[in-house]
Order: C-alpha cells, then structure tokens, then sequence
C-alpha cells in the first residue's frame, strides 16, 4: 500500500520538527520506508511563535528534494505550511507569507489545543470567506470541540484531518477514541503522520492504516490514507 502525507514536520530547523539536516533525511528515509511515496512538507506558519520562516522552508525544501532523488526514487515532494490560525491570516495568506497545500485552495490549520468551538467555527468560516477550503488539522485533539460540531464541519465543506498516532494511541485513550468515532462515521477526509521526530512522533503511517482497514471499509482506508490526499495537493 501506498500513502500520502501532507501533515507533517521533516524540514529542518524551521520549526519544532526536524532539529538538524541529518534528522531530515532520516526521517524522510523512514517515511519512504513505511510505504509513503507522495509527501507535503508542512512546517508551522505563525509569525508571532515561528518568525518569518517562508526563506528557511524553502531552502530546506530544496536540500531535501535533491537528497530524496538520489535515495528515494518515486518519492513526490510538496511544499505548504500548517496555518495556526489568527484573524490576521488574511494577510498572511494574500501576501504568500503562508502556503496553502501545493498552490491550492486547501489551506491546512490548526487552533490550540483548547480553544472553543466557536472560535475554531468563527475561524474556518473566516477561511471559506476568503475562498480557500480549510483542512483542519488533527480535528481529532481539540479538547473542547465536539463531534458533532466536526460533523457540522464536514457537511459545509470543510476537509477533516486526523494524525495516524491517534489511531493507536499515541496521543492517548480520549483522542483514540474520538479518531475512531470520527473513522465510523466516514467523517476523515486524511490521515496524516503529523510527524515531528523518529521517536515520540514518526512520520508513518502503515500501523494506523492496518488499524483502520479492521474498522471501516477497507476502500475508505485507502482514500484517506493515500487518494484524498493527492486529489487535494492537485486541487481537486
């Protein structure tokens, strides 16, 4: 089985993911390793906890596609940023300080981890307003957002992202089972690694994909693990 990625954190020193080149291309190694062959590198975009990161992204990004040609054939590299949202990402995302997904409309964000529903409501409509598509990042660990506010998400449009270490709980009993609801009701557009590290937070994704074959249809499995996400990086 092929994966696509696009959550994580594998560009160097750019953010709180991957310390060191070397630290990249291992875990760029062990990502191809596990099966992904199409990966969206998405480091943090908020000027205000990161600085301005946009030069560094991409001169990372650049280092790690000439080493992913020479060690890792087929691999497809994308370039975008995970927003944490702001009222003032409007003009982050019009002046191209941050990356949607690729070039397209589908912007990945994330909100703190215990901001309120409606702050994350007032924050996604805010996105659609401006014309993107928004792709919720881990809608899974959101203390405070039920899951049927996810389900009022998913109906106006918006893409739910979940991280495969909550399928096999990583990120513990509560986000476990919330990914899992959120699995039976087909409410996952992706899966992704969200992967920061080789120990605490691997870029993979074959032992999440085994545990939602045993869940759900196994051709939904294949969707949010590999097809939905390459539809979304072509705009689609």
């Amino acid at each position: 089985m092929k994966f696509a990625d696009i959550h994580n954190h594998t560009l160097a020193a750019v953010d709180d993911g991957a310390k060191s080149e070397q630290m990249m291309y291992r875990m760029l190694d062990a990502a191809y390793a596990d099966g992904t062959r199409i990966l969206c590198l998405t480091p943090h975009f908020h000027p205000g906890f990161f600085g301005d990161n946009r030069n560094a992204s991409e001169d990372s990004f650049q280092k790690l596609q000439s080493y992913a040609a020479q060690h890792c054939p087929h691999m497809q590299l994308y370039l975008g940023n995970e927003l944490r949202y702001s009222p003032n990402c409007d003009h982050w995302l019009r002046e191209g300080l941050c990356r949607t997904l690729n070039g397209t409309a589908f912007i990945l964000v994330d909100f703190a981890a215990d901001a309120l529903s409606l702050q994350i409501r007032r924050g996604l409509e805010q996105l659609l307003s401006m014309g993107y598509v928004p792709v919720l990042a881990h809608a899974e660990r959101y203390s405070r957002l039920s899951v049927a506010a996810i389900r009022d998400f998913h109906r106006n449009g918006i893409r739910i992202q979940i991280n495969a270490g909550s399928l096999t709980g990583s990120f513990g009993w509560r986000a476990r089972l919330r990914a899992k609801r959120l699995l039976s009701e087909h409410l996952v557009c992706t899966v992704a690694s969200d992967g920061h590290n080789l120990k605490e937070r691997p870029p993979l994704l074959s032992e999440s994909y085994l545990v939602a074959k045993k869940l759900t249809d196994p051709r939904y499995a294949d969707r949010i693990f590999f097809h939905n996400a390459k539809n979304l990086l072509e705009n689609n």
